[in-house]
């Protein structure tokens, strides 16, 4: 081969390498980092799908028992109303609801707020990755009054960026159902964290009223009530018990928050002996004792 072939023969092999070279990144990236971080892309995904599917018969067990729960639960009730002691007392409960009938039950008194130093946690359910609604509804809620220790914990059921974008920002312990593998217990030990009082709420759940949450807490806090339970104002079952009810004290145990009803649960049976199962049904905001 003469030398100007040579010359040639390099100077092609110095032009492919320079294109080789441009081939192998993109803008300031190299080609192989970004192939590296596609595969660990689609590894992370297969896992996650792998984990749905590992999950699938947990899942579905669980729906299950809910469902046998419920059953059960409206089994239970139909047990307790139908017993002996019970139909033999009835004279005595309907003396004693008549009774009642004239009693006026005074609401519970939130005229005067009374700051509640003890930690509540706030537990959000997201299943929106819309990042500006979980936002906005944090900063309402830190809005609130009558609060001086909440902490808050968004739980994501969708496995969003967004989501744990906002968490991070709004300093928010941060939990992926995808990645929690089932450790239930860890997990609700961890949302009640040192808390007193853990308050369940729906994203998107948004109130003008400053006061919403303290009205579901405060009650449970002077042990004038066991849950608190928020519902849309629209919702049948509970307008109907409030209208219904011939126990004037359950009546004035719900009241209206805006767009929502309230309703706060008795401790025991003593003054009221029954509450219609179906107050278990559509209920946005659940706030307890821990």
């Amino acid at each position: 081969m003469e030398r100007t072939d040579q010359n040639e023969y390099i100077r092609y092999l110095e032009d492919r390498i320079k294109k080789l070279t441009k081939a192998n990144t993109v803008k300031d990236y190299d080609l192989d980092v970004l192939i590296d971080t596609q595969n660990e892309f689609l590894v992370n995904n297969a896992s996650n799908l792998k984990n749905i599917f590992a999950d699938r018969p947990y899942l579905i067990q669980n729906i299950e028992m809910l469902q046998k729960r419920v059953e059960m639960s409206n089994g239970f009730i139909s047990f307790l109303s139908k017993s002996f002691w019970w139909k033999i007392t009835q004279p005595l409960r309907v003396i004693s609801r008549n009774l009642k009938k004239h009693i006026k039950y005074q609401p519970f008194d939130f005229s005067h707020i009374k700051t509640i130093n003890d930690k509540v946690a706030i537990i959000i359910y997201a299943k929106n990755p819309s990042s500006s609604d979980l936002e906005a509804q944090i900063k309402s809620i830190q809005r609130q009054k009558g609060f001086s220790n909440l902490e808050f914990t968004v739980v994501d059921l969708i496995n969003s960026d967004e989501v744990a974008e906002t968490a991070e920002a709004y300093h928010a312990i941060y939990i992926n159902s995808f990645v929690t593998d089932n450790h239930t217990l860890f997990s609700q030990k961890l949302l009640t964290n040192h808390a007193k009082y853990v308050v369940y709420i729906e994203q998107d759940l948004l109130s003008d009223n400053e006061t919403w949450l303290y009205k579901m807490v405060r009650p449970i806090v002077d042990s004038y009530a066991s849950v608190s339970a928020l519902y849309s104002k629209y919702v049948p079952q509970i307008q109907r018990v409030k209208k219904e009810s011939f126990y004037n004290e359950l009546r004035s145990r719900i009241f209206e928050i805006g767009d929502y009803e309230c309703l706060l649960l008795p401790n025991d049976r003593t003054d009221i002996q029954f509450i219609p199962p179906m107050v278990i049904d559509d209920v946005l905001v659940i706030a307890k004792q821990c």
